[in-house]
This record gives C-alpha cells, sequence and structure tokens, in this order.
C-alpha cells in the first residue's frame, strides 16, 4: 500500500473574499473556534497519529514520516490564525463560546471555522478553507475575511524521484495550509482603520 501524493500538476488557487464595513478596533481579541474548525483539528490529528505511529508509517524513511508529520500538524493552521490576529491585536484570548467571550469584557470577537484535505491514498486534491468573521461584544458583525488555496497533485511516487524530491512535495500539503491564512491579501481587513 502506498501513500501520498504530490508533485503540482494544476496551479495553486488562492482566493481571498473581504466584507469590511467597519473598521476593527485596537482591543484584544477574543477567538472562537467553530465546531467545524474543531472537527477539522480533530482529523488531522487522526491522519498525524497515523504517520507518527501507524502501521502505514513503518512502511516509508524517517524522513518522508517526519515530512507527513510535520505538514498534518493539528495546530499548524490555528496557530497561523492566532499569530496573524496577536500581530493586529497584540492578545488574543481563546474562548469555547461566543457568551463566555462577551461576559469576561471583550469587546471584539473572531470566530473562526476551517477546513483543510489532506493527500490520501484515494485523493491527490489538496485544499484548505479559512473564514474568520468579527463581532462586537453584542453580535453586531464587523466583517469578514475568508480565504481559500488547493492543488492537484501528481502522485509522489511517480516516476524515479529521489527521497528529497519526495519529501518537497508532501511539504506542499503545509503550504496550502498556511498560505491561505499567511497571504498578504488575507490581511487586508486586519489593518487599522
Amino acid at each position: 500500500m502506498l501513500l501520498g501524493c504530490t508533485t503540482e500538476k494544476n496551479g495553486g488557487n488562492i482566493e481571498v473574499v473581504r466584507t469590511n464595513p467597519v473598521s476593527l478596533p485596537a482591543v484584544p481579541v477574543a477567538l472562537i473556534v467553530s465546531t467545524t474548525a474543531n472537527e477539522t483539528v480533530k482529523e488531522l490529528e487522526s491522519y498525524n497519529l497515523r504517520w507518527s505511529s501507524g502501521f502505514a508509517a513503518n512502511l516509508y524513511t524517517k524522513a518522508i514520516r517526519k515530512a507527513y508529520i510535520e505538514t498534518s500538524d493539528p495546530y499548524l493552521s490555528v496557530g497561523a490564525v492566532v499569530l496573524m490576529l496577536e500581530n493586529r491585536f497584540g492578545s488574543v484570548q481563546r474562548f469555547q463560546f461566543f457568551d463566555e467571550a462577551s461576559h469576561n469584557g471583550y469587546k471584539l470577537v473572531a470566530s473562526l471555522d476551517m477546513r483543510t484535505q489532506l493527500m490520501s491514498e484515494r485523493s491527490s486534491q489538496l485544499a484548505s478553507y479559512l473564514s474568520l468573521e468579527f463581532y462586537t461584544a453584542d453580535h453586531l458583525s464587523l466583517g469578514v475575511v475568508e480565504g481559500s488555496d488547493s492543488r492537484t497533485l501528481s502522485s509522489v511516487w511517480a516516476g524515479a524521484k529521489r527521497e528529497d524530491e519526495i519529501i518537497s512535495d508532501i511539504r506542499q500539503q503545509g503550504e496550502v495550509q498556511v498560505r491561505v491564512r499567511a497571504r498578504p491579501g488575507s490581511s487586508d481587513i486586519l489593518e487599522s482603520g
């Protein structure tokens, strides 16, 4: 059983959509992670565990396993979002529920939704989607930024590739997750107004 795809067949497709009717205040932000985003983190945890200690992991070299593990880090995407918010607002506190954030005195709340699709035995499609919607403590929407990135890849095991080429290809799945979150256009909504 061989697992893994990469080498870009079709170019990446990044799309960023912004709606910013009101300037965002320069105050600490409360971050709410949606149910979908939490489910995505759980799927990434399972994928990551498969490569760190699953049976299939033993069929590959240590360097290839490491590339799969690093690019399926369950907190890679959430961490990139938190860093982006910290750079703009200085302080980010995570809460489970919106009301919990507003009762703790946060005037600005960001709701994170995200989905990630990594390579598998059946799919060479990589995709990542992020949505950050900003609200006041009384649920007034201040704006949203959405980003998506996708790539279609050919099999990582096609042809006579060297290990370093395979690892380079695998690393694209980490790039797809982070690129949509770190892309300069995706931070436009976060500029002070």
